[in-house]
């Protein structure tokens, strides 16, 4: 192993602000990232609750029922 007195002190300095620059760019993309998801989820929901009241009102639509005939066309004529 190396001893500290063999590092550039101006080597790792420059590592450590390039390292700090990276992650305060990848926390930013996190955060980012992060809001976006949440509006998703936000959408999604929303999607849901629509979807719910939709199946909800087909469901008590009034119908009448339709008797199938047996009787094709060209018979008829």
């Amino acid at each position: 192993m190396e001893s500290y007195e063999e590092y550039d002190v101006d080597v790792l300095a420059r590592k450590m602000h390039n390292l700090e620059k990276e992650l305060i760019d990848l926390h930013d993309r996190y955060l980012t990232l992060s809001d976006a998801l949440k509006a998703t989820q936000h959408y999604m929901v929303k999607m849901a609750q629509q979807q719910a009241m939709i199946a909800t009102q087909v469901s008590h639509w009034p119908y009448i029922a339709v008797e199938k005939q047996s009787v094709k066309r060209k018979d008829k004529e």
